[in-house]
């Protein structure tokens, strides 16, 4: 479950859903705490009601859905699933509209994203603070229960697709050292076309990358290609090694075998 709220939020956003586990020792805090009990309620209102479409045929119910694996990313998980919606029951706030985030900043007392600035980018900039928050206090532990099944059933069933793409899209920028060719050619795309469409350049660019992640974009699915332009945006904005820390920190919880062996290759 610690998987669900992504990154994203790396994702964050997804971001926010990277987090540490509540054990570890907390430095440099800042923002607001969130105690267990309430981490485990916000994702027991983030099963409420998600867009079935966002998720695979499978067999695993929860909260009377049946899903299977997430196929969605980051806005899937922040504003379709919606971690917005669930951090407004939560806190029992009135429903925000679509793609409102501010009861996700409430929650953690942090702005989610900064003012662009003189980087050049185009897009929106996360906040590192935030990122951090997320990574500090957003993760369960796998024996954790929400709505009655443990954490790790649902990485396992639901979200393991999703923090795997994210790894295996920022080692195939690292291992084929294209982090600073890569940018610079998105970085002109988005300079040349005022109105670049991402999703397009990026399947264009990368649509043989990454071939265990086969499914194509289809307006729900978030693809390797997405993946890879996620990494490429957040080196642009400052905030790579930050989401990279939290995606380890969860990734040698949740899927440790799986994150050794691609750290030994």
């Amino acid at each position: 479950m610690r998987a669900s709220i992504g990154l994203g939020i790396v994702v964050l956003v997804a971001s926010l859903s990277l987090l540490a586990p509540a054990s570890e020792e907390r430095e440099s805090v800042q923002g607001k705490p969130l105690a267990r009990a309430g981490l485990l309620a916000l994702y027991h209102h983030w099963f409420q009601k998600p867009y079935e479409y966002m998720f695979d045929s499978g067999s695993l119910t929860v909260r009377g859905q049946t899903l299977g694996m997430l196929k969605a990313g980051i806005n899937g998980i922040l504003k379709y699933g919606a971690l917005n919606d669930a951090a407004a029951r939560y806190q029992r706030e009135a429903e925000p509209g679509f793609g409102d985030l501010r009861p996700i900043q409430r929650l953690a007392g942090i702005k989610i994203f900064l003012r662009q600035d003189d980087r050049g980018t185009t897009f929106s900039r996360y906040n590192p603070t935030i990122i951090r928050w997320g990574y500090q206090n957003l993760i369960p532990e796998p024996t954790d229960k929400v709505a009655g099944i443990k954490c790790q059933t649902l990485y396992d069933g639901i979200f393991q697709r999703f923090f795997r793409l994210m790894a295996d899209a920022h080692l195939y920028l690292d291992r084929g050292q294209l982090w600073g060719k890569e940018r610079v050619a998105y970085q002109k795309a988005m300079k040349a076309r005022k109105k670049l469409d991402g999703i397009d350049y990026l399947q264009q660019r990368y649509g043989n990358a990454l071939s265990q992640y086969p499914l194509s974009q289809d307006g729900t699915t978030f693809t390797a290609p997405m993946g890879i332009g996620f990494w490429l945006r957040r080196k642009m904005d400052g905030t790579a090694a930050e989401v990279w820390t939290g995606l380890g920190k969860l990734m040698a919880l949740y899927d440790a075998s799986f994150w050794t062996a691609r750290s030994k290759k």
